[in-house]
């Protein structure tokens, strides 16, 4: 995804580790002015190398923290 410009304090870097699992390494942000809602059936599922099985990876309590944080701010809420 394009990096924000100019970067504000709701834009929020993916971490290195979840986009070199699930995004094949290309640097991602959460850009949390821009709130959409969408299906899990429209989504591009990625797939366990465990189990095979598709799904939406999980970004972590701690990392949806921040993006709840930078929601806020952006929405001034």
């Amino acid at each position: 995804m394009t990096a924000p410009l100019p970067l504000q304090d709701y834009h929020v870097e993916m971490e290195i580790e979840f986009c070199s699992l699930h995004l094949g390494g290309e640097q991602s942000w959460v850009k949390c002015d821009l709130i959409n809602t969408v299906s899990l059936n429209r989504l591009n599922l990625v797939k366990d190398k465990n189990t095979g099985e598709r799904h939406a990876p999980n970004v972590g309590e701690s990392f949806l923290q921040m993006i709840k944080s930078a929601v806020k701010i952006a929405h001034r809420l």
